[in-house]
């Protein structure tokens, strides 16, 4: 993309989507282009959304009312980046969350390190799985993930989060299981029969 030097910070959807329509031109707004269905919606941004349904420049400075497009809006593309977990566009809920007096981060699909490990190793613990023990948080550990949340009565977001956490902690464990080291998890060892596997 050029002229992206003159960007400074971009940290709401309002100003990404702002940039993106100056970069592509004002004509949706200015132009031809206002006529589109709804109107003013250039499908630069809104394509592929319930915001945008026909009407685009189909060469420069030629506009068809009734044009389609196959291309993902910057928008679509910028809610599929969030919900997939790898931006965040909410300041209370930052997409790290710092580790401090014992709370454990969000994990959720592509996160790894030592608390994949220990949400790998407890979910196991809890009849779940088989996990290999990775620290990585692929497929195979969100589907397992949303399995045990499913079973809990928790949303099935595949995200461990504090009410992940501690369904996790409190669940029945596999006679024999143990938190891993420096887990700060709870011991419970009550014996449960292994989850059916799906």
């Amino acid at each position: 993309m050029k002229r992206t030097d003159e960007v400074n910070f971009l940290d709401t959807p309002e100003e990404i989507l702002w940039y993106c329509e100056r970069y592509n031109g004002w004509g949706f707004q200015t132009g031809a282009g206002r006529n589109t269905t709804p109107p003013r919606r250039s499908p630069y941004l809104w394509s592929k959304t319930n915001h945008w349904i026909k009407g685009k420049y189909t060469s420069d400075g030629r506009f068809n009312p009734n044009a389609g497009s196959l291309q993902v809006g910057v928008a679509a593309i910028l809610k599929r980046l969030e919900q997939l977990g790898h931006i965040s566009f909410d300041p209370l809920q930052p997409t790290v969350v710092p580790l401090t007096n014992g709370q454990r981060p969000i994990l959720r699909f592509g996160d790894n390190g030592f608390w994949v490990g220990v949400a790998q190793h407890t979910v196991n613990g809890c009849g779940f799985g088989p996990l290999t023990v990775d620290n990585d948080f692929g497929s195979t550990t969100e589907r397992i993930i949303m399995q045990f949340q499913r079973s809990v009565g928790l949303n099935d977001d595949g995200e461990v989060g504090s009410l992940t956490w501690a369904a996790l902690d409190a669940h029945a464990k596999l006679s024999g299981w143990e938190p891993l080291s420096g887990s700060s998890q709870p011991a419970l060892t009550t014996s449960v029969a292994a989850a059916p596997s799906l």
